[in-house]
């Protein structure tokens, strides 16, 4: 899977291993959007982040491939982070 952190410069690739943990953060995202937590769904963002930090790997800047999924900047506000999300969420599965 190639994910875009918005915000950030580059690509990331994730092995598929990681898709579980991923959907895991992404379900309390939509959670959060729902109940209108704001602490807390910038708490989940931040961690979803910081999974694809530091267990993906960098794409190459010579290397430009389509990206599955972008997740959003960690200065996104709730409402904005609400139109992005779709029934699967920021990520895709």
């Amino acid at each position: 899977m190639i994910v875009r952190l918005m915000g950030q410069q580059g690509q990331w690739r994730l092995d598929d291993a990681l898709q579980a943990e991923l959907n895991a953060i992404d379900a309390q995202l939509d959670a959060d959007a729902s109940a209108g937590d704001g602490g807390e769904f910038a708490a989940h963002l931040a961690a979803m982040h910081e999974l694809i930090r530091t267990k993906g790997s960098l794409v190459g800047e010579d290397e430009f491939l389509p990206s599955d999924a972008f997740v959003p900047p960690l200065d996104i506000s709730l409402d904005e982070l609400r139109t992005l999300l779709s029934s699967d969420g920021l990520i895709p599965g």
